[in-house]
């Protein structure tokens, strides 16, 4: 194939390309199971918080060394909570994925947080840990 060949074949393929209408997906589709899985779980961790009578203040509070699932207020104490979820069967169950070097990052970005809402007052870190179970309601703690 000459160069000039080549060439021609290759700016048709771009006008051919040009002329057809993107394809636009679900970006529910498109995202991972286990994003989907984790969104599901704060879905669920906010719900039930509320129902608790918690007040929820922020979700997905993102700052350079991290990201704070839920920041909501019982009472006069603000809590900092991290979710996780699970599917029945894993290795570990959720509450135990959780670990000290997770624990010193939560304490870090409540200690962030802090300083950028300008909170005065007790501020307490929560875990929700959340399994699913097929066909039945999740279990929270």
């Amino acid at each position: 194939m000459s160069l000039s060949h080549a060439l021609e074949k290759s700016v048709s393929r771009q006008k051919e390309n040009t002329l057809r209408k993107p394809m636009v997906q679900d970006r529910a589709c498109a995202e991972p199971e286990h994003l989907l899985l984790g969104k599901y779980g704060e879905d669920t961790a906010v719900s039930y918080l509320a129902a608790k009578g918690y007040k929820i203040i922020a979700r997905n509070i993102r700052y350079k060394c991290g990201e704070i699932d839920i920041a909501a207020l019982d009472g006069n104490e603000a809590v900092i909570v991290e979710v996780r979820t699970r599917k029945v069967g894993t290795l570990m169950p959720p509450e135990d994925t959780v670990g000290p070097k997770k624990l010193k990052k939560l304490m870090l970005l409540s200690k962030i947080w802090e300083q950028e809402t300008h909170f005065c007052g007790f501020i307490r870190i929560d875990i929700v840990a959340i399994t699913i179970n097929d066909g039945k309601q999740p279990k929270i703690e």
